[in-house]
């Protein structure tokens, strides 16, 4: 069974941002799959996947991304241009000398797309916040 990342709805593994997680009392992280789902007081408050194979010690994610209701199918060589042209402007935009970032808005959260710059551009990792 393939592990679905909903940017738009903010859900991983059936849990959502900013929803009471009861079933889940602590933070959830598998790094071999590539992913992590903050939850604080028990509720679910960001969550991070890596696309940069070993980046902080996770593998590249192994699960299927949906972003503005289209399935995307992301490598670490996509470049923001490629990303902007598919789902059009960032809400913010910035970059400093380290990395480089994507800002997008959903209705209830905050998506990043950050990609390292310092020696060739690669996306390292994508993660969602509450707004």
């Amino acid at each position: 069974m393939s592990i679905f990342l909903d940017l738009d709805k903010g859900s991983l593994l059936g849990v959502r941002i900013g929803e009471k997680a009861d079933e889940i009392s602590i933070s959830l992280e598998d790094k071999n799959k590539g992913y992590s789902i903050a939850v604080i007081n028990g509720t679910v408050e960001s969550i991070f996947v890596s696309i940069l194979e070993g980046y902080s010690g996770f593998r590249s994610f192994a699960g299927e991304i949906k972003f503005k209701e289209s399935k995307i199918y992301i490598q670490t060589s996509v470049s923001p241009n490629e990303l902007k042209e598919a789902f059009g402007s960032p809400a913010a935009e910035w970059e400093d000398g380290v990395e480089k970032c994507l800002e997008y808005t959903t209705q209830k959260n905050h998506v990043e797309f950050v990609w390292g710059v310092e020696d060739r551009l690669h996306l390292k990792y994508v993660a969602i916040e509450r707004s």
